[in-house]
């Protein structure tokens, strides 16, 4: 990690220095909301004021295609279990170099989101998918534009952190090229068709104590697979459905479930949206867990800086989800809703 930093800092201080005349700019992005629910996991009344986002964006724009961009983010100052959150509180810290030598190569570099999954709807109560992201890690990602088709973007990344359960620890591989992600996307070939296909692996290797002796296993990687797409109904709305495998090395023993994920967006008028999404766990052993989570909601979006949104489902966004990895037990989550707006200034 302090390579990662050390290097990050050398790269702002060549960037600055090179560039003529950087221009800055500062926005913010925010999302607040009120989730009203009883008894989520049997732990009592619920109802509280929370927040998926509170960014605070730094973006810098230099001459030959260079950008940096720095997000802060207000949310993660305190998870929701009252921990102090640190490097999470920094969403990216990047720098993009576009178009390299007037190519279709472009570069990125620093904390910022990988190559891995559509990530498409933005609803108050995040996807199970959306948990399964690879982003506010640190690495490398090079997207090549593919003209009349779409993009190729390659990723490798240092791990985020290590996870630990009882006297089992999964311990990860940070070197840069142990973690790799892949994603392509096709939104050129066909119209109003969108289509993400993508894989990544993670390096870990187990650590367990037993009786005060340590055993180690080999390393191994956590495999995922996805893909998805959108099609656009004309001025109507878009159904979407993504789709992904993966090995859970950190989450149920011994259980690879694959996650199906379907939606559908209707333009009710031009500022009022309904939607809808339904996620189901397909889990490949008897072990009883949660199967099926919906969602459906509607949005009211006045100007094109604020979107108010009124959400029921039955995926509670308590932290009954490993934010790295499935661990979901039966009858844990219940009905909540959401009300509340997003707001970019």
């Amino acid at each position: 990690m302090k390579q990662i930093i050390v290097m990050t800092i050398l790269v702002f201080g060549a960037v600055f220095t090179w560039a003529e005349e950087p221009a800055l700019r500062l926005s913010a992005d925010m999302e607040l909301f009120y989730e009203l629910s009883n008894d989520v996991g049997g732990s009592g009344d619920n109802d509280r004021f929370k927040s998926n986002q509170l960014y605070l964006i730094f973006d810098g724009e230099f001459d030959r295609g260079l950008n940096a961009r720095l997000i802060v983010d207000g949310a993660d100052v305190v998870s929701s279990h009252g921990n102090v959150v640190t490097e999470a509180i920094i969403e990216e810290a990047n720098f993009t170099w576009k178009n390299i030598g007037d190519s279709l190569l472009s570069i990125c570099f620093g904390k910022h989101e990988m190559a891995f999954s559509m990530d498409y709807d933005n609803y108050l109560n995040d996807s199970i998918i959306h948990m399964l992201e690879l982003d506010k890690v640190w690495g490398v990602t090079a997207t090549l534009n593919i003209p009349k088709t779409g993009s190729l973007a390659v990723s490798s990344h240092q791990h985020r952190n290590t996870i630990e359960a009882d006297e089992t620890r999964m311990e990860s591989d940070n070197n840069i090229g142990d973690n790799a992600a892949a994603k392509l996307m096709i939104d050129k070939l066909v119209k109003n068709l969108s289509l993400v296909i993508s894989g990544s692996a993670e390096s870990y290797s187990s650590v367990s104590t037993n009786g005060g002796v340590t055993i180690s296993t080999d390393k191994k990687d956590e495999v995922r697979i996805n893909a998805g797409f959108i099609y656009t109904i004309g001025n109507i709305g878009n159904i979407n459905c993504e789709y992904t495998y993966f090995e859970n090395i950190k989450g149920m023993p011994d259980i690879c479930p694959s996650l199906l994920t379907i939606g559908a967006e209707y333009n009710i008028s031009d500022s009022v949206k309904a939607f809808g999404r339904w996620e189901n766990i397909m889990d490949d052993v008897a072990t009883p867990v949660e199967n099926d989570f919906w969602t459906i909601g509607i949005s009211y979006q006045p100007t094109d800086k604020y979107i108010f949104l009124a959400e029921y489902s039955n995926f509670n966004s308590a932290d009954l989800i490993d934010a790295m990895d499935m661990n979901v037990a039966a009858n844990t989550i219940n009905d909540s809703l959401l009300l509340g707006v997003k707001a970019k200034f």
